[in-house]
């Protein structure tokens, strides 16, 4: 949330500070440069470390899913756990599926499919993120 308030004010300054510099609507055109260069810088960097370190990967996964879908792996299934934080300020639990050949997928949300180990399935998952959207069991 505060990080998409920062992204926000960083953007506003940005783009009205240019507008009020080429415009020379400001008093001191001059004098507008630096203020408005360092407060959206000020804005920005905050944004970034509220968003946090991947939050470009999030943005990329949804864009690539809204224009082509999720992509699609067979894999072996080796181990699978469940992740789940308890406390009052705990975050989702989150359920991680491990392939033969080492790779996790997380996800947040409980398939309604029968998990065997050694067994064949397909995937269909976000590639930077490695998100889980759907499994489904081979026959």
């Amino acid at each position: 949330m505060w990080g998409l308030i920062f992204l926000l004010a960083g953007l506003f300054v940005a783009l009205g500070s240019t507008y009020m510099i080429l415009t020379k609507k400001a008093i001191n055109p001059k004098g507008l440069i630096m203020p408005g260069a360092l407060l959206t810088v000020i804005f920005l960097g905050l944004a970034y470390g509220f968003l946090g370190v991947y939050w470009d990967d999030y943005a990329k996964d949804a864009l690539t899913y809204v224009r082509q879908g999720a992509e699609e792996k067979i894999i072996v299934l080796k181990e699978y756990e469940v992740d789940q934080d308890f406390g009052r300020f705990s975050g989702p639990t989150e359920y991680i599926y491990i392939t033969s050949q080492g790779e996790a997928f997380t996800t947040q949300t409980i398939f309604e499919v029968d998990l065997i180990l050694g067994a064949e399935y397909k995937v269909h998952y976000l590639s930077k993120t490695n998100y889980l959207v759907g499994i489904e069991r081979i026959n």
